[in-house]
């Protein structure tokens, strides 16, 4: 007869980064906010259009990063694609006066 044994080895969880990017002279985007009730003829009948707004998107997050080398490649391609805000003054608690404004936190 033999037992078998079950080990649990604890894993010790690695911790997911987010980071957040602050946009300078972001675009202006059409964007879908839901449904709209439109009448379309003088009987009253009616039907659901899509309504869209225009939104200007000033930030970015990336989530799910494991180490430093993964917020440096999405820092790189969001240079390569945009301007990050630089900080302009020092009232800010995070960054210093000529900064990149961008931010690092960990994910729940």
């Amino acid at each position: 007869m033999s037992i078998n044994f079950i080990i649990l080895v604890k894993t010790k969880k690695k911790t997911m980064l987010r980071l957040t990017v602050h946009l300078m002279n972001a675009n202006t985007e059409s964007v879908k906010t839901g449904k709209k009730r439109v009448i379309t003829d003088p009987k009253g009948k009616s039907k659901n259009v899509d309504e869209t707004k225009r939104k200007t998107f000033t930030t970015l997050s990336f989530r799910g990063l494991r180490d430093q080398k993964d917020i440096e490649s999405a820092l790189s391609k969001v240079r390569e694609r945009h301007d990050i805000a630089i900080a302009l003054d020092n009232n800010r608690k995070s960054w210093k006066a000529g900064e990149e404004m961008y931010h690092i936190s960990r994910e729940k």
